[in-house]
């Protein structure tokens, strides 16, 4: 079925041949008529949402399928923010266990925030703590002295467009050359 597509089964004693086996079932189950709504996420069947009553009925009102729409929504809004966070959290734990496999120290600068994040092995490797080097450090002071006018001019290269990617190979100041 399509997502939030609704199928009304007024009575479950009377139907068109089509809905035979569901209304066979529901019947089983002491239930009159039902209003259905399918939920799909991530464009895979999820299940159903439904309003059931004992007894056969007319035609149910617009807004009892208007709130099953509404709820079908929320339903499958919600189901699919839970699948996408056990997905994230398995792509942080792989993404945890490369980085310890790889033993190589991982920096990322965002341009927008003016925000530098250091992994744990990066700061280690340098002589920091995990704590240690929170916010944005004047990366210019980490790069050693005799490199820093080579690794700018990478960079405004990179800003410039000049350089599709910025990449620099250069010696960084471990802490205790800071004391």
């Amino acid at each position: 079925m399509d997502h939030l597509r609704l199928s009304e089964l007024r009575d479950t004693g009377s139907v068109r041949k089509e809905q035979a086996v569901e209304a066979a079932r529901f019947a089983e189950l002491h239930i009159g008529s039902a209003l259905l709504v399918a939920l799909r996420v991530q464009g895979k069947p999820a299940g159903f949402l439904g309003l059931a009553h004992t007894m056969p009925r007319g035609a149910w009102d617009v807004n009892q399928q208007l709130l099953m729409k509404l709820i079908g929504t929320s339903l499958a809004t919600g189901l699919e923010r839970i699948r996408i966070e056990a997905r994230l959290a398995k792509l942080e734990e792989r993404m945890t266990l490369s980085q310890a496999a790889a033993n190589d120290g991982l920096w990322d600068f965002d341009v927008e925030s003016n925000e530098v994040y250091f992994s744990p092995r990066w700061k280690e490797m340098l002589g920091y703590g995990d704590d240690d080097m929170r916010g944005s450090p004047d990366w210019r002071s980490l790069v050693h002295p005799d490199d820093l006018s080579r690794v700018q001019a990478a960079i405004r290269d990179h800003v410039a467009g000049k350089l599709p990617i910025f990449e620099s190979t250069h010696r960084m100041r471990h802490q205790n050359a800071h004391r």
